[in-house]
């Protein structure tokens, strides 16, 4: 997706074109999804500058592109089923943890992203322009993110 986004962006904005070449919509898919990971619980630091990292350039590409007729916008994904989290799930603690915080109660399949990205679809976009839709099942709405 990183790569695609790239090379549309590269395609869709050429500064000596009078007229955008493409118009529509880039979507970033980032996982926001990394504190119920054991194995990034003391990267932290790290993981939240390179979400926040991701969330300013969302703002930044809206704003630099949006002239040209291509709204940027991001999805940020919580609990998962994935590949990704195939090993934290087999983990009956850490899953039975994550499942107790998210509001749903259960891993979210990547077919449940479908409506989401939908809404960021041009005509239904049109006046949306560097937001981060979380998806995420309730995981950060929950009153207490820290027990």
């Amino acid at each position: 997706m990183k790569t695609l986004s790239l090379e549309f962006g590269l395609l869709a904005v050429d500064n000596e074109a009078e007229t955008p070449r493409v118009s529509g919509v880039i979507s970033q898919i980032e996982d926001n999804f990394v504190r119920g990971n054991p194995t990034l619980q003391n990267q932290m630091f790290f993981v939240a500058n390179t979400e926040g990292g991701v969330v300013q350039l969302v703002k930044a590409l809206a704003n630099e592109w949006a002239p040209r007729s291509i709204n940027v916008n991001a999805m940020a994904p919580g609990c998962m089923a994935t590949d990704n989290t195939a090993e934290l799930r087999k983990h009956p603690e850490r899953s039975r943890q994550i499942l107790e915080r998210a509001l749903v109660g259960q891993w979210d399949e990547l077919s449940e992203l479908v409506g989401a990205a939908v809404s960021l679809c041009p005509p239904a976009s049109d006046h949306v322009h560097g937001h981060v839709l979380v998806v995420d099942g309730g995981w950060l709405v929950e009153v207490d993110p820290w027990h």
